[in-house]
């Protein structure tokens, strides 16, 4: 499919979302699909609602949709502003996934929020999405007022059931690299997918709408398994931060996921808070949009 009939599918589901009214009576603004072109490449996102601007990130095997649920509730007070990635449905590729790093991501969201022009910006994402963002904040934090991270795994855990089950989730993660190898990127993104939920037939138990996004977002999974590791960050940086977060935790998600987000939120200290979503996995934003967009808001709210 070429980079105008992707545009042009993105725009019609855009218009076939259902509008969530549940915080409010006020029907959001409609979401349109807009692109910008940002170092050597062009990133298409979501822009629905007035006010001031929140940036939402998805994060690996995904793209802007993951964030519909949330995105129409949140729109209804802010404007919402969701990119895909770069290498990420429906943005063409300018190379063969070569610059796939954190690196560039946080670069390209940096350049992104520049070009929006709207001074500084609230930030809210999850898993991969939240690294992105926990860098962006580090090495720009001229842009970001305010950030929503989602199960970060950025600083890592040092306890012995952290270690334990950093080991039981890099066996599952060595999987999906190793389909990736092989050239299965179909097979690895779905290997991932189930990985990141503790469940080998997650993928298999998704929607159909989750499974056709997972693979409109397979050939990621090539550059993604093969990118250089983030630079080291250090606790005692974010301790020092002094940016407003809210650090979201599925009170069922994979152990991994939560020793990283208590983790995250023991780093921040007093400029961070840490909120548990009953019976949420690391699909939280996605399979609990309402109770999830209840907490963002809240915490927006605080920041004004």
């Amino acid at each position: 499919m070429d980079g105008r009939r992707m545009l042009s599918s993105l725009l019609v589901s855009l218009v076939l979302l259902p509008a969530c009214s549940t915080v409010t009576d006020t029907p959001p603004t409609a979401a349109q699909a807009r692109t910008m072109a940002v170092n050597g490449t062009t990133l298409t996102y979501i822009d629905q609602g007035q006010g001031p601007t929140v940036v939402m990130v998805h994060g690996a095997f995904s793209d802007a949709r993951n964030w519909d649920g949330i995105r129409a509730i949140v729109a209804q007070r802010y404007r919402v502003v969701v990119p895909s990635l770069r290498y990420h449905h429906p943005n063409a590729w300018s190379d063969d996934g070569e610059k796939y790093s954190l690196v560039q991501h946080v670069d390209d969201m940096a350049a992104l929020i520049r070009g929006l022009d709207v001074g500084k910006v609230d930030v809210v994402a999850n898993s991969m999405g939240s690294r992105i963002t926990a860098y962006l904040a580090l090495r720009h934090p001229e842009l970001v007022r305010s950030m929503v991270l989602g199960e970060p795994f950025v600083v890592v855990p040092t306890s012995a059931e952290a270690k334990a089950a950093i080991t039981d989730w890099q066996k599952d993660a060595a999987q999906s690299a190793a389909a990736a190898r092989d050239g299965d990127m179909q097979r690895s993104a779905r290997l991932l997918y189930s990985a990141v939920l503790g469940d080998p037939q997650a993928f298999d138990k998704a929607s159909p709408t989750v499974q056709q996004r997972t693979m409109d977002n397979a050939r990621s999974m090539g550059p993604y398994s093969r990118q250089p590791a983030a630079p080291p960050v250090t606790c005692e940086a974010f301790g020092k931060l002094g940016i407003p977060a809210l650090v979201v935790l599925g009170g069922s998600t994979r152990a991994v996921f939560e020793h990283g987000a208590r983790t995250m939120a023991a780093c921040l200290g007093d400029s961070g808070r840490l909120v548990v979503l009953p019976g949420g996995r690391h699909d939280w934003f996605a399979a609990m949009p309402q109770a999830g967009a209840k907490e963002i808001l809240a915490f927006l709210e605080r920041q004004r």
